[in-house]
């Protein structure tokens, strides 16, 4: 009922969101080790969003978020909730809140620069990687 005449549904009434995201909470492996955790905005008694946040050690990164439309967000609730949850972590101990991979303007809001991350993997070379390798530039 709350996102009733709203444009978007809210993902909160999806019975298979809800679903997936529970098993997600549970698959935290999947991720690292990484565990999942929820914070909830609330205005009131009435749920405005909610965002999923992923913790290893000192580190925390924002994965994902629901939250509610509003016509004139003049308050920017996903920047606050942002703002706030960032605010908890650091008195928790947390060193680094980050908004991972995205080019989303919301991500420079909190940002005084561009830093680029790069994952490079590096394999032993075996025969069949190279043997792969070689049909592939084939093509």
């Amino acid at each position: 009922d709350k996102w009733d005449g709203t444009h978007t549904p809210s993902e909160l009434l999806n019975t298979s969101f809800i679903v997936a995201h529970q098993r997600f909470a549970m698959e935290s492996t999947r991720f690292g080790g990484a565990s999942p955790r929820t914070f909830t905005v609330m205005a009131g008694d009435e749920v405005l969003g909610v965002f999923y946040i992923l913790q290893l050690g000192d580190w925390a990164g924002f994965y994902l978020a629901t939250i509610k439309p509003i016509e004139h967000n003049h308050v920017h609730i996903g920047l606050w909730a942002h703002h706030h949850i960032a605010l908890t972590l650091q008195g928790e101990g947390f060193k680094l809140y980050d908004f991972m991979a995205g080019q989303e303007q919301y991500k420079y809001a909190f940002a005084s620069g561009d830093i680029e991350v790069k994952d490079v993997t590096y394999m032993p070379k075996n025969m069949k990687m190279t043997l792969v390798n070689c049909l592939r530039k084939l093509r």
